[in-house]
């Protein structure tokens, strides 16, 4: 299978390398444009990546970044060919629109970073509330990816209960708008062995279910999860009290097309009308050179590579909420060191 494979890869490359070459050739003949031959073998590249086998051994290749070298040389053999009578005149603006344009998209870009990482610190260094308080509920909305989750949140800092929104595709528990998670040492129900799964569900009379399980911690040193006696996780469907606190988290790129990477936002509301919006992630300019990228690895794309980066305060959405509300740090079994493991 390995020699086939290997077969078929050289063959295939060299069926390439002579496609290349006789095209190149004829073109050094005929006297046609060295820039569109280039700008071909960039889209016949393009085009075998997008097939499947092929396309494996084209990106172990790097092709991906061919296209910095060749679309670039492509642009700059665009005079050569005019005054080599290739191309017409007209064609000289074409390598002055793609060069100049793409400047102005480098300082423009520069100039969003920058501004957008002046305004993200400014806004995050007020991003204060008063510490939350044992009759507020916390309420967590995360957009997929799920970068927060009220297990995360209660599993790392010292707050026993939260809530978040009844998602059908992820949750077997579909009764009601909320489900609610809580972590306590009292009032556990009465837990069956591990071997029997370890858990109690119950069910209400409207069909809503509870489930307890006893908490499991995740030991560092091992890898695994260590049961803590004597306390319990409960998952129900109790809706939020009036006093909510509501933290709605979301993480994608940028809304500007200049700028690349990945922001986290995450936005705390009180139920008095309090709001504040902590931003953290990396932020991708344009470099000052053009570096255009084609081709395809786990989806075709063509984009341009920013190696630059702007980092926005390194911090997850479980600290910046932590953080904001004043949660203090500690694990289940530092807040319960009662609990025998």
């Amino acid at each position: 299978m390995l020699e086939f494979g290997v077969y078929t890869f050289l063959s295939a490359e060299l069926k390439f390398y002579y496609l290349v070459h006789g095209i190149t050739k004829t073109m050094f003949r005929r006297r046609y444009p060295l820039s569109v031959a280039l700008f071909l073998f960039t889209a016949v590249a393009f085009l075998l990546q997008a097939i499947p086998f092929i396309g494996v051994f084209f990106w172990m290749l790097q092709a991906l970044f061919w296209g910095i070298i060749t679309i670039n040389l492509a642009f700059l053999l665009i005079p050569f060919d005019c005054a080599m009578g290739r191309l017409p005149k007209w064609c000289l603006i074409i390598p002055v629109l793609w060069f100049g344009g793409y400047f102005f998209a480098h300082v423009a870009s520069q100039h969003q970073a920058r501004a957008f990482l002046e305004d993200a610190l400014a806004a995050n260094s007020q991003a204060r509330m008063a510490p939350l308080t044992e009759d507020e509920d916390v309420v967590i909305h995360s957009e997929p990816p799920y970068a927060l989750t009220a297990d995360n949140l209660m599993e790392n800092f010292d707050i026993s209960h939260a809530f978040e929104p009844v998602d059908p595709r992820r949750s077997y528990m579909i009764c009601g708008k909320w489900r609610s998670i809580r972590i306590q040492d009292a009032g556990c129900p009465e837990l069956k062995p591990i071997e029997e799964m370890g858990r109690v569900v119950k069910t209400a009379k409207n069909g809503c279910i509870t489930v307890a399980a006893p908490f499991k911690e995740l030991n560092g040193a091992t890898g695994y999860r260590d049961e803590i006696k004597g306390v319990c996780r409960i998952r129900g469907n109790d809706n939020p009290g009036d006093r909510k606190v509501t933290v709605r988290v979301r993480k994608g790129p940028p809304e500007s097309n200049l700028l690349g990477g990945e922001i986290q936002t995450v936005r705390i509301e009180r139920a008095g009308g309090e709001t504040v919006t902590f931003t953290t992630g990396k932020i991708n300019p344009l470099p000052l050179l053009p570096r255009p990228i084609v081709g395809c690895f786990f989806g075709c794309m063509a984009t341009f590579y920013r190696p630059d980066e702007l980092s926005i305060e390194n911090r997850d959405a479980a600290d910046t909420v932590a953080a904001v509300l004043g949660l203090r740090k500690a694990t289940v079994s530092q807040r319960y060191p009662q609990s025998l493991r």
